[in-house]
Formats: C-alpha cells, structure tokens, sequence
C-alpha cells in the first residue's frame, strides 16, 4: 500500500494517479519556458533599481515560517484523518 500524497487529499478522494506524462507535453512545457522567462525578466529589471522591488511581500517576511508552520500542520492533520 503506498501512502497518500497529503496535498490531493484536500481536494479529492480516491486512488491518486502518479503518472507523469503531462511534463513533456507541449503546452506544460511553454507555460514553463514562460514562467522561466518572466522570472529572468524581473530579476534583470530588479538589478536597475535599488531597494525593495515588492514592498507588499517585503512587509509579510516575518510571517513567511508561520505560515509555513501552519501549511506543513494541515498537511499532517490531513494524514492523521486518513488514520496514517
């Protein structure tokens, strides 16, 4: 018996497919390439101009291991319902 994969079972019930053919799929494939390019895109942007590019973000730092306290606690409690 191989355990559940905890994040599925917030959203669904059932056996839970481990297949991985979509990643080399052509849409998966532009939408990472995509995702890549935005990303460079921001870093070379943010290397011109000096300071905090996301005040937003910059100001929820101190609650960045709070929240993933409390992610890797609902992940657990979703374990334990499935009697794991």
């Amino acid at each position: 018996m191989t355990p559940p994969l905890a994040h599925e079972t917030w959203f669904e019930s059932g056996p839970y497919p481990t297949e991985w053919g979509f990643a080399g799929q052509t849409t998966t494939l532009l939408l990472l390439v995509a995702a890549i390019g935005l990303t460079v895109a921001v870093r070379l942007l943010a290397g011109l101009r000096n300071g905090v590019d996301v005040p937003f973000l910059a100001r929820l730092a101190p609650y960045v291991p709070f929240a993933i306290r409390l992610h890797l606690a609902v992940s657990l409690i979703g374990l334990l319902s499935l009697g794991l």
